[in-house]
């Protein structure tokens, strides 16, 4: 589901809540995927808005 709201642009912001070790590694296994490089480098994402 998440990749295929990504492939539709309706993300506007992405964040983690990590409350276990087991999300820390799962927010890791994330990081490699091309989703997560697609988000950080191409998408119009608006978190830099918060700033």
């Amino acid at each position: 589901m998440a990749e295929d709201l990504v492939d539709n642009s309706l993300i506007d912001f992405i964040s983690s809540d990590m409350h276990h070790l087991r999300h820390a590694a799962a927010f890791g296994d994330a990081l490699r995927t091309t989703y997560i490089e697609k988000l950080l480098v191409d998408y119009p994402l608006k978190n830099k808005m918060l700033f």
